[in-house]
């Protein structure tokens, strides 16, 4: 879904990243990207829970560093294979190690 909507719909991820930027300066807009940020968290908090994290609150913080940073490696390079060459294997890497399991090969 991540890679899809970076490939299909560039425009608006974009946006929602300026839209991040501007609340530093736009502070009526920080309690939305907050509340945003709680539910990405809170989502990946879950998803490192059913890993078997031993830490999932700061492994949930990681993940959502790692995802938003890729996200943004990939509209800034426009990397056609994206989700093959970038997004996969870093998060499979990532899950892994959370649940204390080694990587696959690649």
């Amino acid at each position: 879904m991540i890679a899809a909507s970076v490939r299909e719909d560039p425009g608006t991820q974009v946006a929602l990243f300026e839209l991040g930027l501007e609340t530093t300066r736009t502070l009526i807009l920080r309690a939305e990207l907050i509340d945003w940020q709680a539910a990405h968290h809170r989502l990946a908090e879950m998803g490192c829970r059913a890993l078997g994290s031993d830490d999932p609150g700061l492994d949930a913080t990681v993940v959502v560093a790692t995802v938003t940073g890729l996200m943004l490696q990939g509209l800034a390079a426009d990397t056609a294979q994206f989700e093959e060459d970038l997004l996969r294997p870093a998060l499979e890497r990532l899950f892994a190690a959370i649940s204390g399991r080694r990587p696959a090969a690649v």
